[in-house]
């Protein structure tokens, strides 16, 4: 997970980066909110995987403290979705069509996320 967060040039705070895959997995988890809503917010964008940018939002939300804290993780986790699509995406139109759906994903923290953000 760290070797390709490093190679798609995500952005990720370096105790992220410094923790183990074990620890990550207990500290991470899918895009969605977590039991239920996983079903519903699925961990892909018309079959491009954006885990790793929730993997990070979610690490972000644990360490967070503030709310300028979950103000940057939502942010992050924007770029980061852009990032992965901009890198792995080669056709102008599905570009398109995950850039709109990751505006849909960063409004729905943004505006919804308050209770899922550890502080």
């Amino acid at each position: 997970m760290i070797a390709e967060i490093q190679q798609l040039g995500l952005s990720a705070p370096n105790s992220f980066l410094a923790s183990d895959e074990a620890t990550l997995a207990m500290i991470t988890g899918g895009c969605g909110p977590g039991k239920f809503g996983d079903a519903l917010v699925p961990d892909t964008m018309y079959g491009l995987s954006i885990k790793l940018a929730c993997a990070i939002h979610d690490y972000e939300y644990y360490i967070g403290k503030t709310n300028e804290d979950k103000r940057i993780a939502d942010l992050n986790f924007l770029g980061n979705m852009m990032i992965i699509i901009n890198k792995k995406t080669s056709t102008p139109w599905m570009k398109l069509l995950r850039y709109h759906r990751a505006m849909t994903y960063y409004t729905a923290v943004a505006e919804g996320g308050d209770s899922f953000f550890k502080n």
